[in-house]
């Protein structure tokens, strides 16, 4: 009897500490979003790095690191220490690339700053479920925007001039500035963390056009 009650401390003393590292963990990501948000960035992913720089230290703190855009929209990624009682602080904050104007990428193996087209159909299969998609539509588009997308069109007044089975409730087109804009919009952690609305409302079908930046 005293073994199984101490198996069952050790189990319920394991789950406590589990539990309060799920909630410190989500906390942390939380403030490190809001944190890049107040400055007019937005986050792209948070990992998180126990044997980042500055581990060596206070055992309340955690360190993560992050990959952000910032309000130029350069890709950055850095280090960052953050703990409840304490502020975010970013360490080894390094470019990935960025923009110029002249539209390339100061990283020469990336793409060329072409614009890119992501044009999405809907289709509302049981329409018990448009509310779940209604809140879809409230919380994506601050995220999208974030990340320099631009809605051009999203409309459910929608004609079918040829025949054919394509016949969507509902059809979203956004422009982004670069492909890799969009990559990183819809792999973000932001993103990820409402699809889930989305994908348990309706059908969606998506493609990438790419643009030109002349439009020849």
């Amino acid at each position: 009897m005293e073994e199984s009650g101490a198996i069952l401390l050790f189990v319920l003393i394991m789950g406590a500490v589990f539990g309060c590292r799920l909630l410190a963990g989500r906390l942390n990501h939380a403030r490190i979003r809001k944190h890049i948000q107040d400055m007019g960035g937005a986050v792209v992913k948070i990992v998180w790095s126990p044997l980042g720089p500055g581990f060596f230290g206070d055992q309340y703190t955690y360190i993560y690191e992050v990959d952000y855009r910032n309000k130029n929209r350069t890709h950055r990624r850095a280090f960052c220490k953050t703990s409840m009682l304490a502020g975010v602080y970013f360490c080894d904050d390094r470019l990935v690339y960025a923009i110029t104007d002249k539209n390339t990428l100061t990283d020469s193996n990336a793409p060329k700053n072409t614009p890119c087209y992501f044009i999405v159909s809907v289709t509302i299969d049981d329409p018990s479920m448009r509310p779940l998609y209604d809140q879809y539509i409230d919380k994506v588009r601050p995220i999208v925007e974030r990340f320099g997308g631009t809605y051009l069109v999203r409309t459910e007044n929608i004609a079918f001039p040829l025949p054919g089975a394509w016949h969507p409730d509902r059809v979203i087109v956004i422009r982004f500035e670069s492909r890799e804009d969009c990559d990183c919009c819809f792999a973000s952690d932001e993103y990820k963390s409402v699809a889930g609305l989305r994908e348990n409302s309706v059908r969606a079908s998506a493609i990438i056009v790419d643009g030109t930046v002349n439009g020849g």
